[in-house]
């Protein structure tokens, strides 16, 4: 079996980014709240499996309750949000994210906006 970083490595190289930095995410959200990030150059991949979250990208989606999804996301990219669906738990949500050490608009940087419901 490869690891994370193999995989992401290998992920990158497909998607036309050889060159890469890799950075482990760790993002803790309040109940009811919701992440976005702006992963447009980058890749990211969940590394835990997470309940009570919901997890959408341009990849797809990741909500280990939805019963209408046929497959789970573990990669995102593009505008990733991320929703705790908990009343009342704090959740947390790890990724591994790859950055390209150039990428095509100049940007290094990821942005993220946080907001409570």
């Amino acid at each position: 079996m490869i690891s994370d970083i193999e995989y992401l490595s290998r992920r990158m190289s497909e998607l036309g980014s050889p060159e890469c930095t890799f950075r482990y995410r760790h993002f803790v959200l309040q109940p009811g709240e919701d992440l976005e990030i702006e992963a447009w150059q980058e890749l990211l991949l969940l590394t835990h499996e997470v309940c009570d979250i919901q997890i959408s990208s341009d990849f797809g989606v990741f909500d280990l309750s939805a019963d209408n999804v046929s497959e789970l996301q573990y990669e995102h990219q593009g505008l990733v949000t991320i929703k705790n669906t908990s009343s009342a738990a704090t959740v947390h949500v790890r990724f591994l994210q790859a950055i390209p050490k150039t990428t095509n608009n100049g940007n290094k940087y990821t942005e993220i906006r946080t907001t409570e419901n």
